[in-house]
């Protein structure tokens, strides 16, 4: 780029360019500093600035294949976190890939926003509800999949598949961990630990209880259990006191209360079609 360039009615088009398509991630720095153009001016606020507003007229396969040259960005520059961040969530919901996790992006905006499932997470006012829904269910889809076979004794196929049929309409997911998830687990165990850090609490109250995870359909908090030996509970409100949400555990009582549910079905034979009549009762269907 020669200073002619620069100094054009769009001094920063080539760089976006090369920023965007170049393999070489160190070029445009390259090129700035070979300008004597320093790492705070305004040239290159005026290039980060462009190149994010590009992101809603890229086409799809453009997009997909800078979202990595953007997270880099944002990793080297935490300034522009908040406008990178809402620009990519936001074109990644309007893909044809939005039902299709991506991880980073995910843990990224759990990290710096936290929980989309609570309202106290202010910072997902910065996207649209559109896609504040996409990302929940990309953490409904992550607790599900970990919990029937990361955190079961065996993977648990038919519970799987039964519940991801309501997906698109759970509004908060939950995992509560025993001790010997919390104290010893395994390789998997400890890996979505780490990416879920804030997002799963702890059994107490009975040291060999079993994992349990919850979620929210329609005005209906539904517990399940790791051991098929235990039934579903329906509860019409939370079931666990909030001061025990915000300690990080959650006594086993609370979770598996006959007196305080709603009503509790077990998963005997055909369950899926006794637990399908219970739901249609209840006017939640199958998404």
């Amino acid at each position: 780029m020669t200073i002619l360039e620069l100094l054009s009615a769009d001094p920063s088009k080539k760089f976006i360019r090369n920023f965007l398509h170049n393999s070489d991630k160190d070029r445009v720095s390259n090129q700035l500093e070979s300008l004597s153009i320093a790492p705070n001016s305004w040239f290159w606020d005026s290039l980060v600035s462009s190149s994010i507003k590009s992101v809603k007229t890229m086409k799809e396969d453009d997009y997909l294949e800078a979202i990595p040259r953007f997270l880099q960005l944002l990793e080297q520059n935490p300034i522009y976190t908040k406008d990178i961040l809402t620009a990519l969530l936001e074109r990644y919901a309007t893909t044809s890939r939005r039902t299709i996790v991506h991880e980073v992006l995910k843990n990224i905006s759990l990290t710096q926003w936290g929980n989309p499932q609570y309202d106290s997470s202010a910072g997902w006012r910065n996207v649209s509800l559109d896609t504040k829904k996409m990302v929940i269910q990309w953490f409904v889809r992550a607790d599900l999949e970990a919990f029937f076979t990361v955190f079961g004794s065996s993977a648990d196929v038919r519970r799987f598949n039964y519940w991801m049929r309501f997906l698109k309409q759970v509004t908060l997911s939950e995992i509560f961990l025993n001790d010997q998830a919390m104290r010893y687990p395994t390789a998997q165990q400890a890996e979505f630990k780490r990416n879920n850090a804030g997002r799963f609490k702890r059994i107490v109250g009975k040291s060999n209880a079993a994992n349990a995870f919850m979620i929210k359909i329609g005005g209906f908090y539904i517990v399940e259990f790791s051991e098929m030996n235990n039934a579903t509970y329906f509860y019409r409100k939370l079931p666990y006191p909030p001061f025990q949400g915000k300690t990080g555990k959650v006594e086993i009582t609370s979770l598996k209360s006959t007196s305080q549910a709603q009503f509790y079905l077990s998963h005997q034979g055909a369950w899926e079609k006794s637990f399908d009549r219970r739901l249609q009762e209840l006017g939640i269907f199958p998404d």
